[in-house]
């Protein structure tokens, strides 16, 4: 089946409520985020709607439906950022590809921790049927202290 026929045919008669689309936030605040250069994924457990059923609040993944070009936005804010690790990333991850968000927290703080950090990021992907996306945090060394505040947020949406 052709591309085109697959979009059509999940889309249906022209009416989009089967149009895969969703947005969440943590459903409450998560508390210092693992300082051992691990990737942590975030759950963004409080699903503010999810049109066709394909993010997944338990363990914040999306799954897509259907082949296609969807579009990925993440908002954080970060509080009691420590200064001393070499960089945070925050990305979206899949199976094949990572989109990272790099920063050096001594670079905005001057030295000292920071109280907040705000990140922003969004990305449209092209993914295969059945492949997963989530968001992922990653700190490099320093004191596990970062906390992702509950007034975070996670949404998607299929383009075309």
């Amino acid at each position: 089946m052709s591309k085109a026929a697959e979009l059509a045919k999940f889309i249906g008669n022209g009416t989009r409520s089967t149009v895969s689309a969703f947005a969440a936030k943590p459903s409450a605040q998560i508390n210092n985020v693992a300082a051992d250069n691990s990737q942590t994924t975030i759950v963004f457990g409080n699903e503010l709607f999810d049109q066709n059923g394909d993010y997944n609040a338990s363990t914040g993944v999306f799954t897509a439906p259907v082949a296609g070009n969807y579009q990925f936005n993440c908002t954080l804010r970060l509080d009691s950022i420590d200064s001393a690790p070499a960089y945070y990333s925050v990305f979206f991850r899949t199976s094949s590809t990572f989109v990272p968000f790099l920063w050096d927290p001594d670079m905005q703080s001057g030295g000292g921790d920071l109280s907040y950090f705000p990140v922003g990021m969004s990305t449209l992907l092209n993914l295969p049927a059945a492949e997963t996306v989530e968001v992922r945090i990653q700190q490099a060394s320093g004191t596990a202290q970062t906390d992702i505040v509950t007034d975070s947020f996670f949404s998607g949406f299929l383009v075309c």
